[in-house]
């Protein structure tokens, strides 16, 4: 992306993670299933690829739309299936996703109320050319941050939160 000021949606969401080789780190409200199966395909590269996923698992955030159940079972599936943590964060409205070198800080829509932009002019989020220590440090994406030690997504998710 060479802008400051761009619409972040699912396809835009979808195609860095799809290109992401280091380091993938995705907060939101919540989760639609077609970046939950993006991120599942990135599940392989656990290893080489550090994954953190941070949601609210709050029903009102999926009956408002900010993503939708299918989405948020198919990532708590796969995320115990491959013993990562999905974390939860309470009241989370805003929408982060860190890759390699990029973070882009987004609002996302919530599909009760709005459809979403796809028009250039009216932006939804801004890219910030490179991850910041600050931001991976608050989310506990580093290896030397613990969960525990996080601003936000403290705690995992269980099954009977959702």
């Amino acid at each position: 992306m060479n802008q400051t000021f761009t619409i972040v949606n699912d396809t835009v969401l979808v195609s860095a993670i799809r290109n992401a080789q280091i380091k993938i780190v995705y907060v939101a409200p919540g989760i639609s299933k077609a970046v939950a199966l993006a991120l599942g395909e990135r599940f392989k590269d656990l290893g080489r690829l550090s994954i953190t996923i941070i949601v609210d698992v709050d029903p009102e955030v999926y009956r408002l739309g900010y993503g939708d159940t299918e989405g948020l079972d198919h990532i708590k599936k796969l995320s115990d299936e491959h013993l990562l943590e999905l974390r939860h964060q309470q009241g989370v409205r805003i929408g982060v996703l860190v890759t390699d070198e990029q973070t882009l800080v987004y609002s996302p829509t919530p599909q009760l109320i709005e459809a979403g932009s796809t028009q250039p002019d009216k932006p939804n989020a801004i890219v910030i050319p490179s991850a910041t220590p600050s931001i991976e440090k608050a989310c506990a994406s580093s290896p030397d941050t613990l969960p525990s030690e996080a601003e936000i997504g403290k705690s995992v998710v269980q099954a009977d939160e959702l």
